[in-house]
């Protein structure tokens, strides 16, 4: 047999996968899909981080339109901010960061890009991002969510303002009590 021929011979055995018609959603993406509605649908126990990770920056898009989906329920908003905080990207990571700053989102949805702030941001961000948050924000559940990651991440650097903030709102200042418990483990008064 001569080598064209087995070459074509080769070629005309191995399996190809048929671009998908017009209008068709690619195998791959439907999987997907998915596996982002079954991370969506966990009530139990939280999806670990890694099983998010896994779905790659393919799953942004579809968790992105999600979290804009305002008729969602709150909790799958909040888990397309985790699913989106754990994969990471520049756009996830706008997308996280201006969550947690908008005043019209839920509290719910809001507190989780809060939370999930460290996971796309460095220190200095994580400051310049939070810092605001917990001085000014209402309602107090978004001064405290802001207040708690900042002393569990940067507790030397955000500390001494956590404590600030609690000595101005005195004596109102019960909802920072977990932040001034982590900031009095990491660093006790004084420092």
């Amino acid at each position: 047999m001569a080598l064209p021929a087995v070459i074509l011979a080769v070629f005309l055995a191995t399996p190809t996968q048929a671009a998908p018609r017009k209008g068709e959603v690619p195998q791959a993406t439907q999987e997907r899909r998915a596996q982002v509605e079954r991370f969506l649908g966990v009530i139990d126990l939280p999806v670990p981080l890694e099983r998010w990770r896994s779905l790659g920056p393919a799953a942004v898009p579809l968790l992105e339109s999600v979290l804009a989906d305002g008729s969602a329920l709150p909790s799958r908003r909040a888990g397309a901010v985790v699913g989106l905080a754990a994969i990471g990207g520049p756009s996830a990571r706008a997308r996280v960061l201006a969550v947690a700053a908008s005043r019209e989102e839920l509290l719910a949805v809001r507190v989780t890009a809060i939370r999930a702030s460290p996971l796309l941001t460095g220190t200095r961000e994580l400051l310049l991002s939070l810092r605001p948050l917990m001085q000014e924000s209402q309602p107090p559940g978004v001064r405290a969510a802001a207040a708690e990651v900042l002393a569990k991440a940067v507790p030397e650097k955000a500390c001494p303002t956590v404590r600030g903030q609690a000595e101005r709102e005195a004596p109102e200042s019960l909802y920072l009590a977990r932040a001034l418990s982590l900031c009095a483990e990491a660093l006790p008064p004084g420092k």
